[in-house]
């Protein structure tokens, strides 16, 4: 019986699944939340590190394994274009 049950598998193909029920690797989903919290704290990577709940070494690390060391100035720049100076109220 166990001989059978090593043989047989039960796991679809990751193409036959639906979008919705495709496994998305590990690394991908923690590059995502890093540019996401980025993005949120405005490039700011002492903030994103401590609302991720890592040191900001670790933080470096993990923008140097994901590619994204290189990209927090146009980040920044981005953001700051974002951001409209209020009118002085006379």
């Amino acid at each position: 019986m166990r001989q059978q049950m090593q043989g047989t598998s039960t796991k679809a193909p990751a193409a036959a699944l639906p979008a919705m029920h495709r496994t998305v690797p590990l690394v991908e989903i923690e590059r995502e939340h890093i540019v996401r919290t980025l993005e949120q704290v405005g490039g700011n990577k002492a903030v994103a590190a401590r609302l991720l709940g890592i040191s900001r070494r670790a933080f470096y690390r993990q923008l140097e394994r994901h590619g994204l060391h290189t990209s927090i100035p146009l980040l920044k720049a981005a953001n700051e274009q974002a951001i409209v100076p209020m009118e002085r109220v006379s």
